[in-house]
């Protein structure tokens, strides 16, 4: 199974595609949740390869999906390669982006702001948009 340094290595290795609503090509195009997605697709984890989600996707969809592939963590227990669910870091309001965390204290996430995939510090008010943690099930540390 991967460990979180090949999460960390397979996201980072997205930073610079272009942002685009549903994307799922490394290079070409992708979204927050697509990194989510093809990330663990790469390194062998069960994710859902799902596309059918709106521009503001609902949390109560969201959220049973989080539940059955992923596991929650503790904030205080967040480790290199878990990632968030936040508010929008934009506008805020409904739940709706995800982010991987580093070794390094930044964050890896396609971001539509940006026009692609970064990797930038985490500033504290960004942090006060999460909502919760996950990691992929058999993540090896």
């Amino acid at each position: 199974m991967a460990t979180r340094a090949d999460i960390v290595a397979e996201a980072r290795s997205w930073v610079g595609t272009p942002f685009c609503h549903q994307g799922r090509a490394k290079g070409l195009r992708v979204d927050c949740a697509g990194l989510i997605v093809e990330v663990g697709r790469a390194l062998g984890f069960n994710v859902p390869l799902q596309t059918n989600y709106g521009r503001f996707p609902m949390p109560e969809w969201l959220k049973p999906v989080l539940e059955e592939y992923f596991d929650r963590v503790a904030a205080e227990d967040v480790k290199p390669g878990d990632f968030f669910y936040s508010r929008d870091f934009m506008i805020g309001g409904a739940p709706r982006h995800f982010g991987f965390f580093t070794p390094d204290g930044t964050i890896i996430h396609a971001d539509m702001r940006r026009g692609k995939c970064v990797e930038h510090a985490l500033t504290p008010d960004e942090r006060r948009f999460f909502l919760s943690y996950h990691r992929f099930r058999g993540v090896v540390d």
